[in-house]
């Protein structure tokens, strides 16, 4: 509807007077379950609650194959437009009894990790003379050889740190 004939033209609210609410309980049920079960059991739900109005007929419906469940939707209606929610809760509590006493279940997201170890291969390459303490025996200080501890290293890299200077 264009929003000028809502400004200059007349409307008519058709649910102003109605106070039928139509209830949508979505139910997930473990894979493994009998899809026509599941809908007659949700039906009887519907059918037996008394707040839940007989016309239009309460459906059931299969509605997707989910990652964990396979999935349904209850549809109702109810005349009591301001307490809908508490007819919702009613029905889902229900229904998860049902469900339970079924033998079927409610199950939860579940998903599976596979680690793969993968042995990396022998570097070509020889130790370098200075070699981080991890890869040798575990401390943190790198290691040194014996021409670094007699101090003829110390020289060479005190006249490559000037150089670069």
């Amino acid at each position: 509807m264009p929003n000028s004939e809502l400004v200059t033209g007349q409307v008519t609210n058709w649910t102003y007077g109605d106070q039928l609410r139509r209830i949508q309980l979505p139910v997930g049920v473990n894979y493994g379950a009998d899809p026509k079960k599941v809908i007659a059991l949700l039906q009887d739900v519907a059918h037996k609650h008394p707040r839940v109005l007989d016309d239009p007929p309460a459906r059931a419906l299969f509605m997707s194959y989910g990652d964990s469940s396979i999935n349904f939707e209850l549809r109702a209606w109810t005349d009591e437009y301001l307490h809908w929610q508490d007819v919702r809760s009613d029905l889902a509590i229900a229904a998860y009894d049902a469900v339970s006493e079924a033998g079927m279940s409610f199950p939860f997201p579940q998903r599976e990790i596979h680690l793969v170890h993968q042995a990396f291969a022998p570097s070509a390459e020889p130790e370098s003379e200075q070699t981080s303490s991890v890869a040798r025996n575990g401390s943190i200080a790198p290691q040194t050889t014996d021409d670094q501890s007699s101090g003829k290293s110390a020289e060479k890299s005190g006249d490559k740190a000037d150089a670069d200077l």
